[in-house]
């Protein structure tokens, strides 16, 4: 005993290593992960070699930020205007068009016709919904108009901070009681599954698996 209170280095490196396992359950390190991403980011495309960080061609990102808006000169985007947008992604040959839009209200306009016209046109397009807890307890699945659920796919996302600790680190989650009651996916989730033209997407042992063509490690919170 008197050799150990000699070996104060010991003490500190097992008090390190508790409060380490008490951090990383309480999700802790992910204040410092969320503020270091973008650069380690940066890092990765500033060194790695341009054929690992060049964009895919397989895949098509439309904003709808600021720029954009500033661009268009009005606000929000009409839903005719976003048929538009699907109809050229379609004619373009998307394999998947995952809109990340929550259209669960109708049209004042009466434009939602359209816009189920060019979703059924498509017949690839994916809605976002939008999960809804009471803490842990799913409650129910918040799903697009029954016009447009009716013609195209969709996957949720939670729109809220998953972290115990900070309402802004919002990560993908996936909450297999929610598969398991209305076999719903999240929405990047069910865009790959999609994709990759499988319904056979799984959740074991912390690891996402798309029917064998590709394995996703997730950890211990899913």
């Amino acid at each position: 005993m008197g050799a150990l209170n000699q070996r104060y280095d010991i003490l500190v490196v097992l008090m390190v290593f508790f409060l380490a396992i008490f951090l990383e359950g309480r999700e802790s390190f992910s204040l410092l992960e969320d503020e270091t991403l973008s650069y380690r980011q940066i890092l990765r495309a500033h060194n790695a070699p341009p054929e690992v960080t060049a964009p895919l061609e397989e895949v098509v990102i439309v904003y709808t930020d600021e720029e954009f808006y500033t661009a268009y000169d009005k606000f929000p985007l009409r839903r005719v205007d976003l048929s538009t947008i699907v109809e050229r992604l379609h004619q373009m040959g998307a394999a998947v068009i995952a809109v990340d839009m929550l259209l669960d209200f109708n049209s004042a306009y009466g434009e939602d016709p359209t816009l189920a016209l060019a979703f059924e046109n498509a017949a690839n397009v994916q809605l976002v919904s939008q999960a809804q807890f009471e803490g842990e307890e799913f409650l129910v699945l918040n799903k697009a108009i029954p016009r447009f659920d009716a013609v195209t796919s969709s996957g949720y996302s939670n729109i809220s901070s998953n972290s115990a600790i900070s309402e802004s680190i919002g990560r993908l989650r996936i909450y297999p009681q929610i598969n398991e009651k209305i076999g719903e996916w999240p929405f990047a989730v069910q865009a790959v599954a999609t994709y990759l033209q499988t319904d056979d997407v799984t959740v074991e042992d912390n690891l996402l698996d798309f029917g064998g063509q590709l394995q996703v490690p997730l950890n211990q919170f899913n």
